[in-house]
């Protein structure tokens, strides 16, 4: 009993980490060596750890883990590796994050992909989870995509990011200081290479990754 109600109240979620492989390419695992350490330093991002969004966590409607993960397999496989152009940084609203510096059609359509591929596994938004979206801060358009896809910010909405920090304002001094470290990697092309499927095993608890699928497709991208 303990471990359905367990299954029902656990989040999966579909991540872009940069570099999380030995094997992956040296400038990710260096985007990812200089970027944990300030989330380390946080108090909510640190719980999400280090990953780009792109299928935002959801709890599952009927499927088993297992089948999430052989789902995972198969759409890693039908997808080819993709690049963050140009990598920036970038202040959105009060936090900071790595972000494209440049149009990265090929890295938005792999997360469109996510959105619509994994949906068939989300149970519907309970009202408790809708309140914690802050709806009456959202568009119109952003308040429709979170009842239909369980989060505001996807397709025309999304914006790829790598969450850095917490919310700390407008405080420049973060800025310079992110600037200063990250100078070696920024501008350059930062390949992803793998998804990884990330469980959240109780509310509130740290995100663990669940499994790790390379992107093998051939599709020019």
């Amino acid at each position: 009993m303990r471990l359905e109600q367990a299954r029902r109240t656990a989040r999966y979620a579909v991540y872009a980490i940069p570099g999380l492989r030995e094997e992956d390419a040296a400038i990710g695992r260096r985007v990812r060596e200089i970027a944990e350490p300030f989330l380390q330093r946080t108090t909510t991002a640190r719980r999400y750890g280090y990953h780009a969004t792109l299928k935002a966590p959801f709890r599952l409607a009927g499927a088993s883990e297992a089948v999430l993960e052989r789902c995972a397999a198969v759409f890693a496989a039908d997808h080819s590796p993709v690049m963050i152009p140009s990598l920036a940084i970038a202040r959105l609203g009060g936090f900071w994050a790595l972000v494209p510096g440049a149009e990265a059609p090929a890295l938005h359509a792999l997360a469109d992909a996510a959105v619509a591929r994994f949906d068939a596994f989300r149970a519907e938004l309970t009202d408790e989870e809708v309140e914690r979206r802050r709806p009456e801060r959202l568009t119109q358009v952003q308040r429709e995509r979170l009842v239909a896809w369980g989060y505001p910010f996807v397709f025309d909405e999304f914006r790829f990011h790598i969450t850095l920090t917490d919310d700390v304002g407008d405080d420049p001094a973060i800025g310079a200081e992110l600037t200063a470290a990250f100078a070696p990697v920024l501008g350059a092309d930062v390949p992803v290479e793998t998804i990884a499927l990330c469980v959240e095993p109780s509310p509130g608890a740290d995100l663990e990754i669940l499994s790790v699928h390379p992107l093998t497709g051939t599709e020019a991208r």
